[in-house]
């Protein structure tokens, strides 16, 4: 008996090694991170806003290592081979943070949780709701955010966005650079209602 199960175990090995042989080398995992796009200001603003931007909520589909993209309506793709450098949601706070300190002339705006730095003035939480695309299109986010001024129990605003950003390219770095001017657009909308309110007092 053993000697017939022999050639069958040879030839199921020669099979798996051919098999992998005709696979080739595995792809070499690529790592990709949001990247704030607004200028600072020149000068300083006179009267720097004080701002804490969060919590942040994702969607759990959102809330991994793999790059997700959308190939159908009601279907997402994960790149098993292109994934974030780091977390997804703490790259979006950290280019939130960026972005509306920059268009706001301010450093004293800071992420979730800012218990350790300030006590800020006004109070931004996202949920994010969709933040995809796909690979040679465009970049969808949806978010809902508010401001609340310190001291009071209900925001001032609470707005949803919606916002596209074309691809200019076919690769996942240009999608992560349209995902990057995506939040930007965010953090403008954001940064102007932060000024009207303070405008306004």
């Amino acid at each position: 008996m053993r000697t017939a199960i022999r050639p069958v175990l040879v030839g199921l090995l020669a099979l798996a090694a051919a098999l992998a042989a005709c696979r080739g080398p595995m792809p070499a995992m690529q790592f990709y991170t949001l990247t704030p796009q607004a200028a600072p200001a020149a000068v300083p603003a006179p009267n720097p806003a004080s701002v804490g931007v969060g919590p942040l909520d994702i969607p759990l589909a959102l809330d991994r290592p793999q790059i997700v993209t959308r190939s159908a309506e009601n279907q997402l793709d994960m790149a098993e081979f292109h994934r974030w450098g780091g977390s997804l949601a703490g790259d979006i706070l950290a280019s939130l943070t960026a972005d509306l300190s920059a268009l706001l002339g301010s450093d004293r705006v800071v992420a979730h949780p800012w218990t350790r730095f300030i006590e800020p003035e006004f109070r931004v939480p996202v949920e994010i709701h969709r933040f995809d695309g796909k690979l040679g299109g465009e970049v969808t986010l949806v978010a809902t955010w508010a401001v609340h001024r310190k001291g009071e129990a209900t925001p001032r605003v609470v707005r949803k966005s919606f916002l596209e950003e074309p691809t200019a390219g076919p690769d996942y770095a240009a999608l992560v650079e349209a995902h990057s001017r995506a939040l930007a657009g965010l953090s403008r909308e954001i940064a102007a209602e932060i000024s009207r309110q303070m405008a306004g007092n």
